[in-house]
């Protein structure tokens, strides 16, 4: 072997190593990427859920993440984005709203803020330009945020519904954190708060039918078929919910991301009629009936 040919191995294996390394800084020490649960704490999970077991939390019903499908590409009229420029009504703040009152507003995808029992409910906020681990590239959005974050009241309680990032958004905490008095999040997603900051002790952690009562309003946790993870591997270390809002004036649901499944049938008898439901937003695909619902 020539002495150039040893030189081009060395540099290339120098090269490889130089990223390797890079890859493990970036993927340790990274802030968004968030935290996954402890062994101490899946041990807990465990007398709190049926559906965490072997290391992972799981689906109450079949699931399968992609279904491969001719429909997708035989649907000419299949629409993946929209035409033209979204309206959106850009509002700088919000009247408070009464005890009896019901009132809610809509940011786009999943993020939307609810005036119930006299408090402030943020749901599954994403008020930045991506969602992605970097921040400045990857999914973009598809109409502006209606509020910015520095326009947000006061929270009084902040609803995370799983860890993904278009539900989940590390600037987005950071930046409204200290207007939020409590979170209810799934099992495990406490971890990603924490590593960013926030007071362990405004974070409620919650298995599929705990219930927590503040200040008179109940929020009960829901079972859906979905799937979590800030990383391509290593799913399903935290679990995802729905939730189920009720006081002695208003009943409200929100699904969170999920496909179709019996436990629907479940949540209205444990719970009853709701007053309003809030659903999927738009993120189907013919690949995804069980982690997604279309609008039919």
């Amino acid at each position: 072997m020539s002495n150039k040919i040893r030189k081009a191995i060395f540099i290339l294996l120098i090269t490889l190593a130089v990223l390797a390394c890079a890859v493990g800084m970036f993927l340790l020490f990274w802030p968004s990427l968030g935290k996954n649960p402890s062994k101490e704490q899946q041990a807990e999970y465990v007398k709190r859920i049926d559906a965490f077991y072997d290391g992972t939390f799981h689906t109450p019903e079949e699931f399968q993440l992609i279904v491969p499908t001719e429909d997708k590409a035989s649907d000419k009229n299949l629409r993946l984005t929209p035409d033209g420029e979204i309206p959106v009504s850009k509002i700088t703040e919000l009247p408070k709203a009464d005890t009896d009152e019901l009132t809610i507003t809509w940011f786009g995808h999943s993020t939307a803020l609810l005036q119930i029992h006299g408090m402030t409910i943020l749901i599954d906020p994403v008020l930045s330009e991506y969602s992605s681990p970097v921040g400045f590239m990857g999914a973009e959005r598809m109409a502006e945020v209606p509020m910015m974050a520095e326009e947000l009241p006061e929270i009084d309680i902040l609803l995370i519904s799983h860890d993904h990032y278009d539900h989940l958004d590390y600037q987005t905490i950071r930046d409204i954190d200290e207007k939020v008095k409590r979170y209810c999040v799934p099992l495990g997603v406490e971890n990603h708060l924490e590593k960013w900051g926030v007071d362990p002790e405004k974070i409620h952690n919650m298995a599929w039918w705990e219930e927590v009562e503040i200040d008179g309003l109940t929020i009960s946790a829901t079972p859906g078929q979905h799937y979590s993870g800030r990383l391509p591997w290593g799913n399903n270390q935290t679990l995802w919910s729905g939730y189920y809002l009720q006081d002695e004036y208003h009943k409200v649901y929100y699904t969170g991301d999920t496909g179709y499944g019996e436990f629907f049938k479940e949540i209205r008898e444990r719970y009853g009629e709701p007053e309003l439901v809030l659903s999927e937003d738009g993120q189907y695909d013919p690949e995804w009936p069980y982690c997604h619902m279309n609008p039919q």
